[in-house]
């Protein structure tokens, strides 16, 4: 059996018992002065009972806080959009968590359990739950910087009371109740007030949230208290009470040492950033330690940031070093009792290693845990001093935070691992602008229609960064649209941005050639007339193979994948001919290409362009991309093209050239590069795939969720579908205005040095775009935005109200001579397919879907929810659209 804490060392390391307690008492005496007399002297407290009087700062209206926000401190009801905590307390800010707060809470979890811990093990449970009260109370009256140095001085010498709770004892009831206390009094009511506001929860739930959460010590004893007398009956003789405390300290250790992650890779990569923009080396100051003497606070909003952020650094600081040395002189103590030599050199060597990789917190509940462990207090050996036998848990460390930490590193010295753009305009982010850059940059695929939104807001009539994880992209105002549409290619180059937007490395995406564009507009769009034929004949076909049997009956299908299959039949009856488009391989090959490159493109977009390299080729999507190309290239249309070009030069009489824009692409091929099997190939399936399957699959999907959410406009659509159709060209661009492809358009990247009319800088290589989506729902531009309006378009001017027109007010297909060649084609396409589905089903959202599915976003672009299912029937007297 474990040697009782009363018993006194045969050789003590050194007395602790009276320097102890002057050190725990100094610590208290530090915390006041730094927490209250120092602030006072600079006129913190003033500023304070100001705020907290007029519910605004001094010379500043504007600011008011939330009346219904109210804790135990005072001090919790102070501070406007602060990068320490969980706020903002001030109307119209919208703060997520902040990884500092997270910081400084998740360190306070392993104090507080060693202090319970500590309690119940010196104590009765009834009067350790009283004494814990007492202590809870305390801490969130005065803080704990100053209570839990007082609560160590006065019980340095306590002795174990509660037999039953030692180590070698059977089941112990509070040691089990510990975590479950915590975590329902603690850390889940944390976690609700760190979401972000109002993206998951409203403001004001929140503020009710955080001032509720301010009484966790009465929750944690409540809870405490009900787990002892009920829940843990007849349960005594199910585990060993050591087990019990070490997994009490394992779980405040995860706690404490993710948290001190989080904060400790902020803080890092924040200063590195700043002495890569300051080169002043003065500016790293440790751990963020400011001394209220020396720093006197900025007047304003400033001062009250600044106080706070000095009121809690002291008051959790002053803890965690009162919690240290209390651990550390048990773990000598328990460690010379069995008669264990302490290496002192390497002791605190391993003390500064853990402090800095898992936090003092986490340091405190190590030293804890390991006082508790048989390995290091038990010597079978009597009187032969043995080394202590360090952990390789403790040797290795934190694995992950270096892991961070390397990535962070590269992510702010390399040069240029995220493109960032110079350009002199104000940067848009969604959260608290004191936040790191990077976390904004993780944010914005989840949150970038938002920031979108706000920037265009804000900046209307100027320019605006956005952050992506892959770099800058300058918004720039629909104003600059005639000076920008026709300048050439070696200024603003089109093709080099698609390129990044779409990651092309990873996609296969070409951007060497105009080829593609050519043949669309000197072939493909003049000879749409000629073509439709074809494409009602080949969409007979499809909807014959396609739609299920459902003449008397609802039948369920799934649009997206329906729509997706006719397009690609559609597309490829015109650009690989009839004796490809039918062929089952082809068709599979074209749909999962699509669907390929999209997945490839969601899944590198959250991530940093520098990880790109690394991720890219190991994705599945990347890998079936090269698979599906090769295949394409080598037993489809490579074949088909030495074919037919075989059969020209052969001079044939009998031979006729197919009229498919395959044919057109070899006819138009201007170099040997160009005119590459392989390279024609891999340019016809990515334009296929990208260009018509994949958006026009979409667009319909979108359509057919608008019409089945508003029944009241699918009978004047029927009605005049078989005529010029009016109403069903204003339909689809209302619906274009509220589903488009995405909120950003008109992208480039700016191949030499730019100024635009106004004076705005743009340096080579910024990506530069406008924002289409805010501009469609502008009331500057259309009144009334917000309502879909199905015949707003009919009576207004005829090149306006079409689908495929491009403005500086309607951008989805862009602008200028590098507008999206095949919408005109795409649009025919998507009529036809949407008008005789139209005209030949009925169609219903099941019973559980209530209103239009929402839309699913990837970054900016925004796609339909393509796993809803719809119900169709055949219509009684349908005809086919022709």
């Amino acid at each position: 059996m474990r040697p009782n804490y009363a018993c006194t060392p045969t050789k003590p390391f050194y007395n602790m018992d009276s320097i102890l307690r002057y050190v725990f008492l100094l610590l208290a005496m530090t915390s006041f002065y730094m927490m209250y007399i120092s602030l006072l002297n600079n006129g913190f407290f003033n500023l304070l009972s100001h705020q907290l009087a007029t519910r605004a700062l001094p010379g500043e209206s504007d600011i008011t806080l939330l009346s219904e926000y109210t804790g135990l401190k005072a001090l919790d009801g102070i501070l406007e959009s602060t990068v320490i905590f969980f706020w903002p307390i001030c109307q119209g800010h919208h703060v997520g968590l902040s990884l500092m707060g997270l910081s400084f809470s998740g360190g306070m979890v392993g104090i507080w359990m060693i202090v319970v811990a500590h309690i119940c093990r010196t104590r009765s449970f009834m009067r350790g739950m009283v004494i814990t009260l007492i202590v809870g109370i305390a801490q969130q009256a005065v803080g704990p910087g100053i209570v839990i140095p007082c609560y160590f001085a006065l019980t340095s010498r306590a002795r174990l009371a509660n037999k039953n709770l030692r180590l070698t004892g059977t089941y112990s009831t509070s040691n089990h109740g510990l975590v479950v206390s915590m975590t329902m009094s603690y850390i889940f009511p944390l976690v609700i007030i760190s979401l972000p506001a109002p993206a998951m929860i409203s403001l004001h739930f929140k503020q009710q949230a955080i001032a509720a959460w301010q009484g966790w010590p009465v929750y944690f004893v409540v809870i405490m208290t009900i787990h002892h007398l009920f829940i843990s009956r007849g349960r005594r003789k199910e585990a060993l009470a050591r087990r019990q405390v070490l997994s009490v300290y394992h779980f405040c250790f995860a706690c404490s040492c993710l948290c001190h992650m989080a904060w400790l890779s902020v803080f890092v990569t924040s200063k590195i950033q700043s002495l890569t923009q300051s080169r002043n080396l003065w500016y790293l100051c440790p751990y963020g330690v400011t001394f209220p003497l020396l720093n006197q606070p900025a007047q304003g909003l400033g001062a009250l940031e600044a106080g706070l952020f000095t009121f809690l650094q002291w008051d959790y600081g002053v803890a965690v070093a009162a919690t240290m040395v209390w651990s550390t002189d048990r773990y000598i103590q328990e460690c010379h009792r069995p008669g264990l030599e302490i290496d002192k050199v390497r002791l605190i060597r391993r003390l500064l290693g853990w402090i800095l990789i898992d936090g003092p917190s986490a340091t405190a509940v190590r030293l804890v845990w390991e006082s508790e462990g048989s390995s290091y207090l038990q010597n079978p050996n009597q009187g032969v001093k043995t080394k202590v036998n360090y952990s390789s848990e403790a040797e290795n460390g934190s694995m992950l935070l270096v892991v961070t930490l390397v990535i962070l590193f590269i992510w702010f010295i390399i040069p240029n691992p995220v493109k960032r753009s110079n350009v002199s305009v104000p940067t848009v982010t969604l959260f608290n602008p004191y936040l790191p850059e990077f976390l904004s940059r993780v944010w914005f695929n989840s949150t970038a229609p938002t920031v979108i939104y706000k920037g265009y807001r804000q900046y209307k009539d100027r320019a605006f960064r956005l952050l992506k994880p892959d770099g800058d992209i300058i918004v720039l105002s629909n104003k600059y649209v005639e000076e920008l549409r026709q300048l050439p290619l070696t200024t603003l180059n089109a093709l080099e941005a698609v390129f990044e937007d779409h990651v092309g490395t990873y996609t296969t995406i070409l951007n060497d050639s105009h080829l593609h564009t050519e043949v669309i507009q000197k072939r493909l769009t003049p000879a749409i007339s000629r073509l439709i034929p074809r494409i009602i004949d080949e969409l007979d076909h499809g909807f014959d193979v396609e739609m299920p049997e459902c003449e008397d009956k609802w039948v369920l299908i799934r649009p997206y994948e329906v729509f997706l299959r006719l397009v690609a039949r559609a597309g490829a009856r015109v650009f690989v001919g009839p004796e490809i488009c039918r062929t089952e391989k082809w068709l599979t090959a074209s749909i999962d290409f699509t669907k390929n490159i999209f997945m490839t493109i969601t899944l590198l977009r959250p991530i940093p362009s520098f990880l790109h390299p690394i991720i890219g080729p190991m994705l599945p999507s990347s890998r079936s991309l090269d698979t599906q190309l090769r295949y394409v290239q080598d037993e489809l249309l490579g074949p088909e093209i030495v074919k037919r070009r075989q059969r020209q030069a052969s001079r044939d009489p009998d031979y006729e050239k197919p009229d498919d824009f395959l044919q057109w692409m070899i006819d138009l091929t201007q170099n040997d590069k160009e005119g590459d099997p392989s390279n024609i190939a891999h340019r016809l399936l990515g334009l296929t795939s990208m260009a018509v399957v994949h958006t026009s699959a979409m667009s319909i999907t979108h359509g057919l969720y608008d019409l089945i959410t508003m029944p009241q406009w699918l009978e004047p659509l029927r009605e005049e579908i078989q005529e010029v159709m009016p109403n069903w060209k204003s339909t689809s661009y209302s619906s274009l205005r509220f589903n488009p492809p995405g909120e950003l358009s008109f992208h480039r990247v700016v191949k030499k040095d730019l100024v635009l009319s106004d004076g705005l800088r743009l340096p080579k290589g910024t990506h530069i775009c406008m924002a289409s989506g805010p501009i469609g729902m502008d009331t500057k531009y259309i009144s009334d935005p917000d309502a879909f309006d199905a015949l707003r378009y009919v009576d207004g001017d005829k090149a306006q109200s079409q689908f495929v027109h491009t403005s500086a007010t309607s951008m989805h297909f862009g602008l200028g001579r590098y507008a999206c060649p095949g919408r005109f084609f795409a649009t025919f396409v998507l009529k036809a397919i949407l008008s005789r589905f139209l005209v030949e089903y009925e169609f219903r959202f099941g019973p559980d879907q209530v209103g239009r599915p929402k839309n699913m976003l990837l970054g900016d672009k925004i796609v339909p929810n393509t796993s809803v299912d719809v119900y169709v029937r055949k219509r009684t007297g349908s005809r086919k659209t022709a």
